[in-house]
């Protein structure tokens, strides 16, 4: 049985006959062709059925367009809520399949794909773990998409092994960096990328190191670094 609070996700719980609607506004998206940009918004009273609408839309397009979920609500500076948009936006763009897209879903001449693909190898193959940590347009998911270009993580690995345990302040700032905002509809919390750190070094000695920063006297936001190392995902 369907909670009355709960989203619903699929047509067979759709007791207020949702799907018409969802359908039609899934093919005006297929067929929308301007270059204007095209936005709907779902408004209504709280537990009026928004989401429970949104996710059965979702359903008929997703396996043709790509989605970003995008959750702003806890967020207060402007600048965050950009960093953060672009965030989620990497994750969707996925370099990996960056020469399909072009090919299937923009009008580009084939040199002018190709530079823009050396262009993205190239900023790769000169990241050092300076820029990395310092540069603040540069994201973690980076890390994800290396072999997408036919490169490795050696260098960079080196030098991440070779600092990082050097101090405690060296330490930290390798993990804050690794430090990335997770949003879903069940909260929003801090959380590690320990899959994209693990690329680059053995978390085991990780978590040794950290064992032995527990023993002592750490201020406060690197306790809290500490405490944000230890959470789960949960979804």
């Amino acid at each position: 049985m369907q909670h009355l609070d709960i989203p619903i996700n699929n047509y067979d719980n759709d007791k207020p006959n949702f799907k018409p609607f969802a359908k039609k506004v899934a093919t005006s998206i297929f067929n929308y062709n301007q270059d204007e940009t095209l936005i709907f918004s779902i408004e209504g009273r709280w537990g009026s059925g928004k989401t429970s609408l949104i996710n059965l839309i979702e359903n008929e397009i997703k396996n043709e367009i790509e989605i970003l979920h995008f959750n702003p609500w806890l967020l207060t500076d402007i600048n965050q809520v950009i960093k953060l948009f672009f965030d989620e936006l990497i994750k969707i763009l996925s370099y990996g399949s960056f020469k399909v897209k072009l090919n299937e879903k923009l009008n580009i001449k084939d040199e002018t794909k190709e530079q823009i693909f050396q262009h993205l190898k190239s900023r790769l193959e000169k990241l050092t773990l300076d820029n990395f940590l310092n540069d603040e347009k540069i994201e973690i998911y980076i890390f994800s998409r290396y072999d997408k270009f036919d490169l490795t993580l050696d260098k960079i690995a080196n030098e991440l092994n070779n600092y990082i345990f050097q101090t405690s302040d060296n330490f930290f700032n390798v993990i804050n960096k690794f430090k990335y905002w997770q949003m879903s509809s069940d909260g929003n919390r801090w959380l590690i990328a320990k899959d994209s750190l693990k690329r680059l070094t053995n978390l085991e000695e990780i978590e040794n190191y950290i064992s032995d920063l527990k023993k002592k006297d750490l201020i406060d936001n690197k306790k809290e670094l500490l405490e944000i190392w230890n959470r789960e995902t949960r979804w």
